[in-house]
């Protein structure tokens, strides 16, 4: 084990082997190492504290080993770091709060089909660098939580599974290049804010089956051509509000 705190604000660790004897990385443990600039998560730990890479501002270069067994990403594992890419295990079944959040150079990410619980909310809150999401077939993730992917200002596509029930609050609030988008006909709740002020959207789909859209879901958005199902049967105010 490497206990909490380990090597907190050690600046100037640039370098880091993680033992294969090392089983379980504490929270906070390399916590705003600030000139750690790779690492590799060795198959052998199998259970990670949070916040254990937290404000590593220096680190580009991320990734864990194949035949990892981390069932999750805790809390905020990568929050504000530089990371460009990573590749989730097919191992991890949940990925928790603020995991990449404000990772400004993380350009794509893969969720693979393991992957069944975004368990809180702003996941990929700010990666302003991000421009897509895959959704590995078949996806079992039922909910795409509050400001998952809440000021992903590059994000120009998705493709929302169709196994997703619920979009959350704020869920895709200011990803203002996010264009064209089709809601499947699976989801139960839309609810408030998920797109507002995604102000590239222009064209909306919303699939045969939906029954209901929470108030304000599209506000501020360059909304031109919106496809309603006939299975609609409430609609929030202010859906459409200054969609000018």
């Amino acid at each position: 084990t490497i206990p909490n705190e380990t090597f907190r604000k050690c600046s100037l660790l640039n370098n880091v082997t993680i033992p294969r004897s090392v089983s379980s990385l504490g929270t906070n443990s390399f916590r705003e190492c600030t000139s750690l600039s790779s690492i590799v998560i060795t198959n052998s730990v199998t259970a990670m504290g949070t916040s254990v890479f937290e404000d590593c501002t220096g680190l580009t270069v991320a990734s864990i080993e194949d035949g990892s067994t981390l069932d999750n990403l805790p809390d905020w594992t990568f929050y504000n770091t530089r990371i460009t890419s990573f590749t989730i295990p097919a191992s991890v079944q949940t990925i928790n709060h603020g995991v990449f959040m404000k990772c400004s150079a993380l350009t794509s990410i893969v969720i693979p089909n393991t992957v069944k619980n975004f368990a809180n909310t702003e996941i990929f809150r700010e990666c302003t660098s991000l421009k897509k999401v895959t959704f590995k077939a078949p996806c079992q993730l039922t909910t795409i939580p509050q400001n998952t992917f809440y000021q992903c200002t590059s994000l120009e596509g998705i493709t929302i599974p169709a196994s997703v029930q619920t979009i959350g609050n704020s869920a895709f609030r200011y990803c203002e290049k996010l264009n064209d988008v089709t809601l499947p006909g699976t989801l139960s709740a839309i609810q408030d804010w998920a797109f507002a002020n995604c102000t590239a959207m222009e064209n909306l789909t919303i699939e045969e089956g939906v029954t209901s859209i929470s108030r304000d879901v599209f506000q501020y958005s360059g909304m031109k051509n919106v496809v309603l199902p006939t299975s609609i049967g409430t609609i929030g105010i202010n859906l459409f509000y200054q969609c000018n």
